[in-house]
């Protein structure tokens, strides 16, 4: 007689009891995992729709198409649902989208890893800074360009933020960026100073406080301030904010929305006859604005420009180091601070 084959401890403690087999996970060595189709699966997730994402990747539809349902039969899953009317993204699409946009990343941050490396033998120095920066930063620049014809220095206009995040990235191999009497937060151990212009107010000429010499932070109290968002540079703006008492002292900030590359011009274009901004102070070289005048506050407000970089420098990156620590002694303090 056959005996009855064991019964399981799980049928025992509950009838009907299912168990789910794992599914098989896609092996990307057999599949060919191809870095183009998360480029495409991520712009149709961004838009939503097969012609804006085909335009945006300077794609056919048909071959956008066609990419799209090469990764589903790869992951063995629908990304989308689509009819004639709109394009959405199934559970495995929403789960799957935040992974494929880390790994595009970092495949754009491993090859300007390399780049680095390319650029660092060749003379070529990619930099960023603010428009307004750069025109504090120029002497500078242009004496360490003298000092090191070797080196092609190739400068890039972004917001500070933007600037941090290509540095980050190697995308940049420096960033000169704005800070007060201290380097920026992050860079103590890699930055050097080469510009202490100081900061105070600019406003128009026909606002009451433009008739004095200077003018004292109590007497902004009340007054409309007008700023740059501050998601462009967070820490600059609490520096500018802060250092001119706070923003309960102030009965509004305005936050321009129309940025170009100088955003000291588009904050000066945002002032009324009861409004000031926040400003570096107007170098001799430069050409006073028709309308404007600059005041220094007393208290004052540090205002500094800084080069930065990450890790240990290299190539030009080391030259430009170098260069900036040996020559760019602290300034008279009173720079720094007026």
């Amino acid at each position: 007689m056959t005996s009855a084959p064991p019964v399981s401890p799980l049928t025992q403690a509950g009838e009907g009891l299912s168990i789910e087999r794992p599914q098989r996970i896609p092996d990307w060595h057999a599949v060919g995992f191809d870095l183009r189709l998360l480029e495409s699966f991520v712009a149709l997730a961004s838009e939503l729709h097969f012609g804006r994402a085909a335009e945006r990747l300077a794609f056919a539809q048909p071959a956008l198409s066609q990419q799209i349902r090469r990764l589903e039969a790869q992951l063995g899953s629908a990304l989308f649902t689509r009819d004639t009317r709109r394009v959405e993204l199934t559970a495995a699409g929403t789960a799957f989208l935040p992974y494929a946009r880390a790994s595009l990343t970092a495949a754009l941050d491993a090859a300007a890893a390399v780049a680095a490396t390319q650029r660092a033998a060749g003379g070529r120095l990619p930099m960023s800074t603010g428009g307004d920066a750069l025109e504090y930063a120029r002497e500078f620049l242009q004496s360490f360009a003298a000092a090191h014809p070797e080196v092609q220095l190739d400068v890039t206009l972004k917001f500070q933020d933007d600037s941090k995040e290509a540095l980050a990235r190697h995308h940049v191999d420096a960033s000169i960026l704005w800070s007060g009497e201290h380097p920026p937060p992050g860079f103590a151990d890699t930055s050097a100073l080469v510009a202490a212009p100081g900061a105070g107010i600019a406003l128009r000429a026909s606002h009451p406080l433009a008739m004095l010499p200077e003018v004292a932070l109590d007497r902004l109290q009340g007054q409309r301030l007008v700023m740059f968002p501050r998601e462009r540079a967070a820490d600059l703006y609490d520096l500018i904010v802060d250092g001119l008492g706070g923003a309960e002292r102030f009965s509004s900030i305005y936050h321009i929305t129309t940025i170009g590359q100088s955003v000291g011009a588009d904050m000066l274009g945002a002032l009324d006859h009861e409004s000031v901004t926040p400003s570096p102070r107007w170098s001799d070289l430069q050409q006073s604005p028709t309308g404007f005048v600059y005041k220094p506050v007393v208290p004052a407000v540090a205002c500094t420009l800084w080069v930065v970089w990450t890790g240990t420098p290299t190539g030009p990156t080391r030259s430009l180091a170098t260069y900036a620590k040996q020559t760019m002694a602290t300034p008279d303090p009173s720079l720094a601070l007026a």
